[in-house]
């Protein structure tokens, strides 16, 4: 009866104990999905709790660097040797800590072997020092060696390079003087052939306008442009008859200018005509009684003997001439120093006249071939131009021809020896005329 109260009360228990079981799952699940939610949501609760923990944290890091820089900026250079000092020591104790120097609490002033080293590392130097002397084996001392060798083998090729170097600065240097030499001098050349231009151009203006002055008709006669043909049949000297001093005076400031810009073929002709203007000068100075020198005058029957000896000669002659009265009074003696030097400058004069008078002679040849080449026409026919360029020319012939000195006066200046010449004698007698004439 029991068994059966038993059973039945367990039969009764089953559905019973089936729908609490079916009741106990879904709690059992309920719990499993909470415990997810609430594990989810603790993972969450954790993340942002890390974050705002390193936020507070990297907040903290920032002010202490803040409060860092502060205290730098406002210390004093004391406190700041303290404070890198007491970090030092607090670098080392850390070190000592990792060795683990500090395990027995040994310090360097505080240990029992007296040992003020204690926590630096030890050397043997004495050994090192005497391997490298002594006992260093041979293959290490040949690559020393070659070390040795090849560093200086580096430094000559360095200070072979240095000199090198300097070697190119210098000549490069030197080239750029020299070009800018070259080119400063082009320059100039370039300038002066500008103004000399410029000037011919003056001149052109002024005689076709009626207004020339003596160095237009000097300036026109050397033009290898110009073919102003009544100006250039006459000799240059011509331009200075009838000027005044003050004429004159104008005229060798003018012939200044050309003289430094016109300096590649005509300096010779601008030498000469200075020369020449200096004597007219003089002249006229002394007919005007300006010159009280009496050393510079000669008597005038005199003056006319020693035009006559002047007259007719060739360059050549005149420097023949000219040597002998350098030698004469160079020699000395019984003779008036005076009256050679102021033949001498009237002969300086002549020699200028006679160069330039040569140059005119070539120039009128030289024309009159141009125009015979540039002629086609016969004889009969030649142009007018070509006519008076021969008449020129033999006017010229006859004057050179009339110029020569007579035949006793040739035999007069052959008197004194056959090694003297002709006009030296003839200047000696002269001079002891012009001296009885200065006595009178």
């Amino acid at each position: 009866m029991g068994k059966h109260k038993s059973r039945d009360r367990s039969r009764s228990r089953s559905p019973h104990s089936s729908s609490s079981g079916k009741h106990q799952h879904s709690k059992k699940s309920k719990k499993k999905y909470s415990r997810k939610d609430s594990s989810s949501d603790s993972s969450d609760q954790e993340s942002g709790n890390r974050m705002s923990f390193e936020e507070e944290l990297q907040k903290i890091k920032e002010e202490k660097r803040r409060e860092k820089e502060l205290l730098k900026s406002t210390e004093t250079p004391e406190q700041r040797r303290q404070r890198r000092q007491a970090k030092k020591e607090e670098k080392e104790k850390k070190f000592n800590r990792l060795k683990g120097v500090n395990d027995l609490g040994y310090t360097n002033t505080d240990n029992p072997f007296g040992d003020t080293n204690l926590t630096d590392n030890f050397v043997w130097n004495k050994k090192h020092q005497q391997e490298g002397t002594k006992n260093i084996a041979q293959k290490q001392r040949h690559k020393q060696e070659e070390l040795r060798d090849e560093l200086e083998k580096v430094k000559r090729r360095r200070q072979e390079r240095e000199r090198e170097k300097a070697a190119r600065d210098e000549e490069m240097t030197l080239m750029q003087r020299e070009k800018e030499a070259a080119m400063f001098s082009n320059w100039e050349k370039q300038e002066d052939t500008f103004h000399l231009q410029q000037a011919r151009l003056r001149s052109s203006i002024r005689i076709t306008n009626g207004r020339a002055k003596p160095i237009d008709l000097l300036a026109v006669y050397i033009n290898p442009e110009e073919e102003n043909l009544e100006i250039q049949m006459h000799e240059p000297y011509a331009a200075l008859v009838g000027l005044s001093i003050d004429d004159l005076e104008d005229l060798l400031a003018d012939i200044t200018v050309y003289l430094e810009i016109d300096q590649e073929k005509n300096i010779d002709f601008w030498e000469d005509i200075t020369i020449i203007v200096k004597d007219e000068l003089a002249k006229l100075k002394k007919m005007r009684g300006e010159v009280s020198n009496r050393r510079d005058v000669i008597n005038s029957s005199v003056q006319t003997d020693v035009n006559t000896i002047f007259k007719g000669k060739t360059y050549s002659q005149l420097i023949a001439l000219q040597k002998q009265i350098r030698a004469k009074i160079k020699a000395g003696g019984s003779i008036d120093v005076g009256y050679w030097e102021t033949l001498l400058q009237q002969l300086k004069a002549i020699m200028a006249k006679t160069r330039l008078k040569e140059r005119h002679q070539k120039m009128l040849k030289g024309k009159l071939e141009e125009m015979k080449m540039e002629s086609t026409v016969d004889d009969d026919a030649e142009l007018p131009s070509t006519k008076r360029y021969k008449a020129r020319l033999g006017r010229l012939d006859e004057e050179d021809n009339n110029d020569e000195p007579s035949g006793g006066e040739l035999k007069e200046t052959n008197k004194e020896s056959d090694n003297e010449a002709g006009p030296s004698s003839a200047v000696e007698k002269n001079q002891e005329e012009g001296g009885r004439g200065r006595k009178s």
